[in-house]
């Protein structure tokens, strides 16, 4: 163990901010995981995740004078990934009224007994369409309201409230399989 996987998280952020790239390593070693699942969580494929968590972790390091020291840091974090998804998506124009027959089949779900039931629950919210998804991500996992989720997707509440509905009744129905 380096002398840098032992430092507080503060002392890590003091040191990047100093540009030492040892604590910059260290940082994205101990974040970096977590931050992928978010990419991947609301990005269509692998590829998109990878360079988003890049862009997002340029910008963390850019951005990094800007965390007042209060508050959370990994939800400071978090929110700068989500946002780099978003503007992801942004970029690839998906819509967010996708129609629930756009749904994969049932026969997509087939769970082997050695797989966790955790990996065949994010199986089935990985493959909700995207817009369900994206707004499934925000309201349920990453804790955003229906008014945050409207102004980032550019959509009013209620369509937001709607997407929320369909993506729950989608996975209730999926699981109750």
């Amino acid at each position: 163990m380096n002398k840098y996987q032992t430092l507080t998280q503060t002392e890590l952020i003091n040191r990047c901010l100093k540009n030492d790239r040892k604590a910059q390593r260290a940082l994205y070693e101990r974040f970096g995981p977590k931050m992928k699942m978010i990419c991947l969580r609301y990005l269509i494929d692998k590829e998109m995740a990878e360079d988003a968590l890049n862009r997002g972790s340029l910008k963390v390091f850019t951005k990094l004078d800007s965390f007042t020291g209060t508050g959370n840091f990994e939800g400071w974090m978090r929110k700068i990934f989500v946002n780099e998804c978003l503007d992801a998506n942004k970029v690839h124009k998906p819509s967010y009224s996708i129609a629930e027959e756009t749904f994969l089949h049932d026969d997509a779900f087939n769970m082997t007994e050695s797989k966790h039931e955790t990996d065949y629950i994010l199986r089935i919210i990985d493959s909700l369409p995207l817009g369900y998804k994206t707004v499934f991500n925000m309201v349920e996992i990453d804790g955003y309201n229906h008014k945050e989720v409207g102004e980032q997707l550019q959509i009013t509440e209620s369509a937001s409230r709607s997407q929320l509905a369909k993506a729950k009744s989608i996975l209730r129905k999926k699981l109750s399989n």
